[in-house]
């Protein structure tokens, strides 16, 4: 069980990583395109 434990928390930890690179991109492509910006939580 240990090991399935620290499967999920890795994928948890890459999940969020990937959301925390698609956030900072979308933000960045907005500012150079418009004046719209959103930020969701």
């Amino acid at each position: 069980m240990k090991g399935v434990n620290q499967v999920l928390n890795f994928n948890k930890y890459i999940a969020d990583s990937d959301w925390e690179m698609f956030t900072t991109m979308l933000q960045y492509k907005l500012m150079n395109t418009s004046n719209i910006k959103v930020k969701v939580f």
